[in-house]
């Protein structure tokens, strides 16, 4: 007795005409190619709507040696339907439910959820994208390329206070990428958290290589200052981003700029910056270790 290659206490009623794997009925995909499993019809067809083949033609035979009635199966006819329900799930589009098939074999495979999550997106269907990534990160471990496609879908659904989570679990994976940092800028300046925008919005230019790096950080950061009530750290974040990475802010902003430094007298409060560490409590000690040898210091 053979069991499905996918569920393992089910028993294969049939095998896939490509890869040859036993197959159960609900892992079996008609195809003009045959049955295939969900793999195998997904990687054949892609996008193409699959073909439901259904049996459509049976003749009663009596089985003199068993005493029983038995349905043999005559013809096959194959229709084409892209507005089949699964019943299990109420998906209506065929080749979403072969993602979620897919997917469903190894929860956990990036590749297979993230590929079932754009094509959600592509289909402007963004509340699905953003279930079945939250199923995701329920239970598998974190995968930033997919946390920058939920927070794009949970943009299009006004849903910000949700993307700020993910963006912050990119910041807190990796503190240094400067697009971290104004991503998660840009909800926390839409959900009326102007201050803390602000600080991310420094950050990300701190972080950045380069000019190129910090423009989207430095084209929005003027507007959030003002909320922020913090106009001078604006100021401040520009003369850093024009002098120490050589950036070349449009003429707009620098009128701007230039015209809040005068008016909030940022001048007068730059360099007068005091920080005085304290004396260590212990003797601070140092173990160095060269060619086999450790000592310590």
């Amino acid at each position: 007795m053979a069991f499905c290659f996918a569920h393992a206490t089910v028993e294969a009623t049939g095998t896939c005409d490509d890869c040859k794997k036993p197959i159960c009925t609900k892992c079996t995909k008609g195809t003009l190619d045959g049955f295939m499993c969900p793999p195998c019809a997904q990687k054949r067809y892609g996008r193409q709507k699959l073909i439901v083949w259904a049996k459509i033609g049976a003749i009663t035979v009596l089985i003199v040696g068993l005493g029983v009635f038995g349905l043999i199966v005559v013809g096959k006819g194959s229709e084409r339907s892209t507005k089949a329900v699964d019943a299990g799930t109420g998906e209506k589009d065929p080749y979403i439910q072969t993602l979620r098939e897919t997917r469903d074999l190894a929860p956990c495979d990036k590749e297979a959820v993230r590929k079932l999550v754009l094509e959600l997106m592509e289909l402007k269907r963004y509340g699905d994208a953003v279930d079945d990534a939250t199923a995701y990160f329920a239970k598998c471990e974190d995968f930033p390329r997919l946390r920058s496609n939920a927070i794009y879908a949970l943009h299009q659904l006004g849903r910000y206070a949700e993307a700020i989570k993910h963006s912050t679990a990119l910041v807190e994976r990796d503190p240094f990428d400067s697009d971290y940092w104004w991503w998660r800028a840009e909800d926390l300046a839409r959900t009326g958290e102007p201050a803390k925008a602000l600080a991310d919005y420094r950050q990300s230019i701190a972080n950045s290589d380069g000019a190129g790096g910090s423009r989207f950080a430095i084209a929005r950061i003027l507007d959030t200052a003002g909320p922020a009530g913090q106009p001078c750290e604006a100021v401040a974040a520009i003369d850093f981003f024009a002098g120490y990475h050589g950036g070349n802010p449009s003429s707009d902003l620098i009128t701007r700029t230039r015209g809040l430094d005068q008016t909030s007298s940022c001048a007068r409060t730059k360099g007068q910056g005091k920080q005085a560490l304290p004396p260590p409590t212990e003797d601070v000690q140092m173990t160095v270790k060269v060619n086999e040898v450790e000592g310590t210091f």
